[in-house]
């Protein structure tokens, strides 16, 4: 059963939930633009190596970009723990209905 308390988490997890949630749904964006441009694909294939490299440090410093932006930008801001995982568990599930339905039938 889920219990509904007032327990929130603090800025700084907010502020990286945020992150989370906006990466997740960008990484997803990127991967369909690049499989659906060959110039980026191979832009991003030189730039470190291979294209999956480049786009995990994309990602990686998108989040923490992002993350301590977020943060400063409220820092009073807490939200509810039960509201952020459903926050980051819809944007997986949006994510991956998006990936598997490019690969699918795109």
């Amino acid at each position: 059963m889920l219990n509904n308390s007032n327990s929130s988490v603090s800025a700084t997890t907010t502020g990286f939930s945020i992150a989370a949630v906006v990466v997740i749904l960008a990484n997803t964006a990127l991967v369909v633009a690049k499989e659906t441009s060959s110039s980026l694909h191979d832009a991003m294939q030189a730039a470190l190596g291979h294209h999956w490299t480049t786009q995990g440090v994309i990602v990686i410093l998108a989040f923490i970009i992002l993350g301590f932006v977020f943060a400063q930008l409220w820092p009073k801001r807490e939200m509810n723990g039960t509201r952020v995982a459903f926050l980051l568990a819809g944007a997986t599930i949006i994510a991956g209905i998006g990936l598997v339905w490019f690969f699918l039938f795109a």
